[in-house]
């Protein structure tokens, strides 16, 4: 018996008729050995769990198929952000009902993010930890993206594991965040970890230390500097780190921030000093390139460049808000 499809174009397009010479009962049949099958392959493309439990546990029918809660969880596990699954249901016409669903997608992307704020330093961390920081960008899509792909640094490791994800805001409770700031500011935490600066070098105090951002923005930076990064002068490890799509020699203020709020939340000291570890930075103070590092008990130091033994390297990456 043949059978005729309609298919919903979207986009404006006009519907498409498309006439089949299986049975109804075979189709039936192909689509419901279909589905696991496509469950299987599905969780090579796509890294990230976003649907909601009230949302995985009832049957969702798409084509005419009822898909099992525990076959659409395996299905959704893998989808990171609203633009995956319409580009999925672009190229699956079993999915293309998804694509109108105003609902879902909204609630897919909210859950992810709420699961992101676990990993990034946002704006409940900053809240958490130390208070009012104002608005904060959404969380930009490059960025979730990013935290599931493999670290380019590290291998075996994704880059969620080997990266602090970080909010770097203007202000906080209304008092500009600048070098200064910071100090007094880490060191009375509402919550966690307090620590300081030990030391910062004079000349990089007076020409930095006052220093705003001008604009919040999010970042990644490495949790160490990169391999082959120490007792390499500042033009070849900017060289090294710019081989790396997207990466840049880290800021000062930016890096430092990025520190002491991991630090903070975790109890864990980056840039240590066991072995002594500096990242060079991109700002110079009296002609010396400054560095930060060296993160002990006492506290986080900034110096200039005073033995490149212990001076490599870390990576940092700004990204622009969602949308724009």
């Amino acid at each position: 018996m043949n059978t005729t499809t309609q298919i919903n174009a979207q986009n404006g397009s006009v519907p498409l008729s498309v006439t089949s010479s299986v049975s109804q009962a075979d189709s039936n049949n192909r689509r419901a050995k279909c589905i696991p099958m496509l469950s299987d392959l599905l969780k090579f493309f796509f890294p990230v769990s976003l649907l909601p439990a009230a949302l995985l546990n009832q049957n969702i029918t798409i084509a005419g198929a009822s898909i099992a809660p525990d076959i659409w969880r395996r299905i959704c596990e893998f989808l990171p952000t609203p633009k995956d699954i319409l580009h999925l249901s672009q190229t699956c016409r079993a999915f293309v009902g998804l694509r109108t669903d105003a609902q879902v997608l909204p609630i897919m992307w909210q859950n992810h993010v709420n699961d992101l704020e676990k990993i990034v330093f946002g704006k409940e961390a900053w809240n958490t930890h130390f208070g009012d920081i104002g608005a904060v960008d959404p969380i930009p899509e490059a960025l979730v993206k990013a935290l599931e792909e493999s670290c380019p640094f590290i291998a075996g490791k994704k880059v969620k594991e080997t990266h602090i994800a970080c909010w770097i805001p203007t202000h906080v409770n209304g008092t500009p965040l600048t070098l200064n700031t910071l100090d007094e500011l880490v060191k009375k935490p509402l919550k966690g970890h307090a620590n300081k600066f030990e030391f910062i070098w004079l000349p990089a105090k007076t020409k930095h230390g006052d220093k705003p951002i001008e604009k919040g923005h999010w970042i990644l930076l490495t949790k160490t500097v990169l391999e082959g990064s120490r007792n390499k002068t500042y033009d070849q490890q900017k060289q090294l780190v710019e081989s790396y799509s997207g990466y840049e020699v880290p800021t000062l203020l930016s890096t430092a921030i990025a520190l002491f709020m991991h630090h903070t939340r975790t109890g864990e000291r980056l840039y240590n000093d066991s072995p002594a570890t500096f990242t060079r930075c991109q700002e110079k103070s009296d002609g010396w390139s400054l560095v930060v590092g060296g993160f002990a008990a006492g506290g986080l130091h900034v110096y200039n460049v005073y033995d490149d033994g212990y001076i490599g390297v870390g990576g940092l990456r700004k990204f622009p808000a969602l949308g724009t």
